[in-house]
C-alpha cells in the first residue's frame, strides 16, 4: 500500500566494499561512519541481533534500515541511545517474534515491520505520538487493537494477517469512533478474515483509502451501508486531487468485487 514514508538510503547496502568490511568484522571504522551519517543501513547483512553491548549501537540515529538480515531479536534498551532523534526504522523481512521497544522514541515518524513473526501489536504503541507510518503486513496478528485508532497515524497497513474483526470499542467501553484518528486516510485491512465493517469506519473518520480485498467483507452490504456516501464523498475529493495531479488512482470499491 502507498505511502509518502521516508525511504533511507540504499548506498550503503548495496556497496560491496561494505559489506566485505562487516563481514570481516572491521566494524570500529564502520560505526564511526554510521555515527557521522547518524544512518544505519545493513540492508541483507546478516546479524540476528541487536544488542546494547555490540558494535552496532549507536548513539543519534535518525535512520535505520535492517530489513533482510535475519534478525531475531532486539535488546529492549537498544534504542534508548537515539530515543531522541530516530525518525525512520524498517525492519521489514527478519524473524522478529516480539514488538521492538521504541515506545520512548518522541521523534518517530515511520516504522517498518512487514513479514516477521509478529502475533500481537501491544496497546504501547499509542505512547509514540508522532508516529504516522505503520506497515505490519504478512504477520500472525490475529488483534486490530483500538490503541492503533487512537493515536496520529496516517497510514496503517496491516493486510495479511489473522484479524477477524474491527474494533467498535475502546478497552473503557468507549464508541471508538467518536475518539478516532482523524489523521488516518489509508488503512490497509486486506487479506485478513474480516467478515463485517463497522458504520462508523466510513461515517465517522477521514479515512478516504480503505483496502478490503481478499476479506469476508460483502460489496453488496458495504454499498448498503449509510455512511458509504461519506467515505465515496472523500476518495471522489482525493482522486480528483490525485488525477489533477496526474497520479494513478484505484477506482474499486474498496478492492472489493462483485
Amino acid at each position: 500500500m502507498g505511502g509518502g514514508c521516508c525511504k533511507p538510503s540504499q548506498k550503503s547496502a548495496s556497496n560491496p566494499k561494505l559489506k566485505r568490511n562487516i563481514k570481516k568484522s572491521n566494524l570500529p571504522e564502520m560505526r564511526k561512519k554510521f555515527e557521522l551519517m547518524k544512518q544505519l543501513n545493513i540492508e541483507s547483512i546478516p546479524v540476528k541481533s541487536l544488542g546494547t553491548n555490540g558494535p552496532l549501537h549507536i548513539s543519534g540515529l535518525k535512520n535505520v534500515n535492517a530489513s533482510d538480515c535475519g534478525i531475531k531479536s532486539i535488546d529492549d534498551d537498544f534504542f534508548d541511545a537515539s530515543s531522541r532523534t530516530l525518525k525512520t526504522v524498517n525492519f521489514t523481512s527478519n524473524a522478529i517474534s516480539e514488538f521492538p521497544n521504541l515506545f520512548a522514541c518522541t521523534k518517530l515518524v515511520t516504522l517498518k515491520l512487514s513479514k516477521n513473526n509478529l502475533n500481537k501489536v501491544p496497546k504501547e504503541i499509542c505512547q509514540i505520538k508522532t508516529l504516522k507510518h505503520l506497515e505490519l503486513d504478512h504477520q500472525d496478528i490475529e488483534e486490530l487493537i483500538p490503541e492503533l485508532f487512537l493515536g496520529n497515524l496516517e497510514l496503517l497497513s496491516i493486510s495479511h494477517n489473522k484479524i477477524s474483526a474491527i474494533p467498535e470499542k475502546t478497552r473503557n467501553g468507549d464508541d471508538l469512533f467518536t475518539s478516532f484518528s482523524q489523521t488516518l486516510v489509508c488503512l490497509d485491512l486486506g487479506h485478513n478474515p474480516i467478515g463485517s465493517i463497522p458504520n462508523g469506519l466510513l461515517e465517522q473518520t477521514n479515512i478516504h483509502k480503505l483496502n478490503l480485498e481478499g476479506t469476508n467483507a460483502s460489496k453488496k452490504e458495504l454499498e448498503l451501508m449509510p455512511g458509504l456516501s461519506q467515505y465515496i464523498e472523500r476518495r471522489k475529493n482525493r482522486i480528483d486531487i490525485a488525477i489533477w495531479n496526474e497520479i494513478d488512482v484505484d477506482w474499486n470499491l474498496c478492492g472489493l468485487q462483485g
